[in-house]
């Protein structure tokens, strides 16, 4: 199916309604592209935290993993 063909075809579905029914249609239709933007904005944000959250995560771990390399490259030795 071509762009041409999809065109024709909403094309002939809308040139049937009535201007009432049109205008309820694109009315609705703006509607859930609003709810749908709202929800991705909303997503976006949510990721955006959780980058952030696994960024810090990922800190904290390799400061532990940092201390604990150099407590063991530079312990003490012990006299026997």
């Amino acid at each position: 199916m071509t762009i041409k063909d999809i065109l024709s075809t909403a094309y002939t579905a809308l040139s049937k309604l009535s201007k009432n029914k049109l205008l309820r249609v694109l009315q609705s239709l703006h509607e859930k592209y609003i709810e749908l933007e709202k929800n991705i904005n909303e997503l976006k944000a949510e990721n955006a935290k959780l980058k952030e959250a696994l960024i810090n995560q990922k800190i904290k771990s390799e400061e532990k993993l940092g201390v604990k390399s150099f407590l063991l490259t530079n312990r003490p030795v012990l006299p026997c």
